[in-house]
C-alpha cells in the first residue's frame, strides 16, 4: 500500500505509475489524480501544445512524412500516385486509398527501396494481399472458384 501525495489515500502499489522499471521506483501521485492533471494540464494550455505540434509536423512532415521516407518516396510521387486513380484505392476503386502497397520479395518488412512500391490500396484490399501472400496463384485459384 501507498498513499497517494495529491488526494491522500491509501491504494494498491499497482494504483501509482512506475518512475523507473529498474529501480521499481513509484510516482508519488496516484494514475487517477496524474490522469486528472494531465487532462487539466492539457485544457489549459491547449494552445501551446497544438502551436508545437503545427511546428513538429511542419519540420518533420508528420506522421505521413515518416510513411513517406519509409517507402522512399517524395511527395511529388506520392501525389502522382494518388491521383493515377483519383485517390481510390487500385484494386477495388470504392474505398480511399491509404495504404502504401510495395512488393515484399524486393524489400520484407514494413519499409522499401522505392523502386518496388506497386501502389495505394484502402486497407482492405491491402490486407487481402498480404494474407494472400502476394499469390498470383491464390487469385488465380479464387478468380477460377468464383467462376
Amino acid at each position: 500500500m501507498k498513499t497517494c501525495s495529491k488526494c491522500d489515500k491509501s491504494k494498491n502499489l499497482e494504483e501509482f505509475s512506475l518512475k523507473n522499471k529498474n529501480t521499481g521506483l513509484r510516482s508519488s501521485w496516484c494514475k487517477a489524480c496524474n490522469r486528472e492533471y494531465q487532462k487539466n494540464h492539457y485544457k489549459l494550455n491547449k494552445d501551446i501544445y497544438r502551436e508545437k505540434a503545427r511546428q513538429w509536423e511542419k519540420a518533420n512532415g508528420g506522421a505521413s512524412g515518416k510513411r513517406l521516407r519509409n517507402y522512399s518516396l517524395t511527395r511529388e510521387q506520392y501525389n502522382s500516385l494518388l491521383m493515377e486513380h483519383d485517390g481510390k484505392c487500385w484494386i477495388c476503386r470504392e474505398a480511399s486509398a491509404t495504404h502504401i502497397d510495395h512488393d515484399h520479395s524486393c524489400c520484407s518488412g514494413a519499409s522499401s527501396c522505392g523502386g518496388c512500391v506497386r501502389g495505394l490500396l484502402c486497407g482492405f484490399c491491402n490486407t487481402m494481399l498480404g494474407r494472400a501472400k502476394d499469390s498470383k496463384e491464390f487469385f488465380s485459384r479464387a478468380i477460377t472458384y468464383l467462376t
